[in-house]
């Protein structure tokens, strides 16, 4: 978000956080990873942080990835 933004100070908040996890078949504790990105975004963003989520378990995700996250973020409508 930095990166594309050039700063943090335009983020308003994160509303959502979509967490893919990569799974084996009858594991259930995907909240429990995503647990992890959404204690750094509360560290890192304090009360931008609050945000609703959801977690998907998948038996395979594209590049073999382990965890991929999905954003909303709200961005200050004038960014100069």
């Amino acid at each position: 978000m930095k990166a594309a933004l050039g700063s943090l100070e335009y983020l308003q908040a994160i509303a959502r956080v979509d967490g893919h996890v990569n799974s084996a078949p009858g594991w259930t504790q995907q909240a429990a990873v995503l647990n992890g990105a959404s204690d750094l975004f509360a560290e890192i963003m304090a009360e931008k942080a609050g945000h609703a989520r959801k977690a998907f378990g998948h038996s395979e995700l594209p590049l073999n990835a382990a965890v991929e996250l999905v954003l909303i973020a709200v961005i200050k409508s004038e960014i100069h």
